[in-house]
C-alpha cells in the first residue's frame, strides 16, 4: 500500500498525519523487542515507510496500523510508551513550540500551529471554573485505535508541560474519549490523577498557577528553523 503523495488521492475528507508519528509508535514497539517489520507487513506496509518522517499519511493507515499492532501484540501501554519520548527526538515543530517563554504560550503556540503536523488536531486552551483545560478534539476510528491515539497525545503534552511544571508534574483531572481501560490504571504517568472515561474528547486539566511558568531544558533548534514559517505544512506535491 502506497503513501498519498497528496491530498487528491485521498478523499477531501481524510485526515493526514507526517509519518514521524508512525515512526514513534514503531520504536516504542521495538523497544519491547517486536518485529515491526512484520506488524507494518499485516497492514500492506514495507518498512521503507519510515525513511521519511516528513511524509503525510492518512491518519486512518495510522489507526488501521495501531489497530493490528494492538491485537497482535497485547502491547495496551503503546500509546503512552511512545508520546512520552524526548521532545528533542521529535520534529522541528515539537521543538519550536518549546521556545515559548511561558507554558500558556506553549500550549497557544501547539493549537495555533499542530495542523503542520497533524491535520485532525483540533487543539485548544479553555478557562472553565478553576482550571485551565487543554481539550485535544475528537477521535474518529476503532475504539482500540482511539485509546492508543489519544494516550499518545496525553502523554505527548504532558512531557511538553513538564519542561515548565517538572520531571514529576501530573494532572488532577484528565478526560479520556475511550472507555475504561484497566490495562492502563497502574501506569505512573496516571498515578492520583482523576481519569474521567467516555467522555467527548480527550481534555487535560491544568492549574492557573503553573500557566506563567517559563519554559526548561528545551533543545536545541537548528539553525535553519527559527519560525514557525520555516516549517513547510503543505502536502507534499507528487
Amino acid at each position: 500500500m502506497a503513501l498519498p503523495q497528496n491530498r487528491q488521492a485521498e478523499p477531501k475528507n481524510t485526515e493526514f498525519l507526517r509519518v514521524r508519528y508512525l515512526r514513534r509508535y514503531c520504536r516504542a514497539l521495538q523497544a519491547k523487542g517486536y518485529n515491526t517489520g512484520e506488524l507494518l507487513n499485516e497492514i500492506g506496509l514495507g518498512e521503507q515507510v519510515l525513511e521519511n518522517p516528513d511524509a503525510w499519511m492518512p491518519q486512518s493507515q495510522l489507526c488501521q496500523f495501531l489497530e493490528s499492532a494492538i491485537a497482535t501484540t497485547g502491547y495496551y501501554m503503546l500509546g503512552l510508551d511512545a508520546g512520552i519520548e524526548k521532545r528533542r527526538r521529535h520534529s522541528d515543530f515539537s521543538k519550536l513550540v518549546l521556545y515559548s517563554p511561558t507554558l500558556f504560550q506553549t500550549l497557544v503556540s501547539i493549537c495555533a500551529h499542530s495542523d503542520r503536523e497533524d491535520t485532525s488536531a483540533k487543539f485548544r486552551v479553555v478557562r472553565e471554573k478553576n482550571f485551565f483545560w487543554m481539550r485535544c478534539g475528537k477521535v474518529l476510528s476503532t475504539p482500540r485505535a482511539v485509546f492508543q491515539f489519544e494516550t499518545y497525545r496525553y502523554a505527548a503534552l504532558l512531557e511538553i508541560i513538564r519542561h515548565a511544571a517538572g520531571a514529576q508534574w501530573l494532572p488532577s483531572i484528565v478526560h479520556f474519549q475511550s472507555d475504561t481501560p484497566e490495562r492502563i490504571i497502574s501506569s505512573p504517568l496516571l498515578c492520583n490523577v482523576d481519569v474521567k472515561y467516555g467522555s467527548r474528547e480527550l481534555a487535560i486539566a491544568i492549574s492557573p498557577k503553573i500557566m506563567s511558568l517559563p519554559m526548561f531544558d528545551v533543545p536545541d533548534l537548528p539553525m535553519q528553523i527559527s519560525r514557525f514559517e520555516d516549517i513547510p505544512r503543505e502536502f507534499p506535491e507528487s
